[in-house]
């Protein structure tokens, strides 16, 4: 991800700050790239984002069984291992970067308990700034807002 970035940089003149967007699965990559490049992200928008991987993917699925591949891990060290986003919000808040999310509070697939409001809670125990909407009786779809005024003014601002 961060050489397709430079290479956009260097290619197309696209900006050294991009404002990431995440969705749902790609909420753990757009975290992830925030954590370890925060020099190159400006804002951070979550939408429904995967940030418990003891959550999502469910046990038994592909998913589940690439994740245990891609990160070498069996079911036994898989649940020794704290690797989740989760499990790095102290580094990761360090960074200061703003943060909106946006998620449902039925959500099924990506519960909302063990994630996004993991993140959330943790801000505001720490007294940090963090944008958060929450969707009433919303699962995880549809993502984002029927007026995305409220998004748009977090990238604006």
């Amino acid at each position: 991800m961060h050489a397709f970035h430079l290479h956009l940089r260097e290619k197309y003149g696209l900006k050294t700050k991009p404002y990431l967007f995440g969705f749902s699965r790609g909420g753990l990559y757009a975290y992830n790239y925030a954590l370890y490049y925060p020099e190159y992200v400006e804002k951070l928008y979550l939408d429904a984002p995967v940030l418990n991987l003891k959550s999502w993917p469910p046990r038994g699925s592909k998913e589940h069984a690439e994740l245990l591949e891609e990160y070498l891990l069996s079911e036994e060290t898989f649940e020794k291992y704290a690797f989740s986003p989760i499990d790095r919000l102290e580094e990761f808040a360090k960074n200061c970067l703003p943060v909106l999310i946006v998620a449902g509070d039925a959500d099924g697939v990506v519960p909302h308990s063990e994630n996004c409001e993991i993140m959330v809670n943790y801000y505001r125990e720490h007294g940090l700034k963090i944008g958060y909407i929450l969707k009433s009786g919303c699962g995880h779809h549809p993502h984002s807002l029927e007026d995305v005024t409220p998004i748009i003014r977090f990238i604006e601002k």
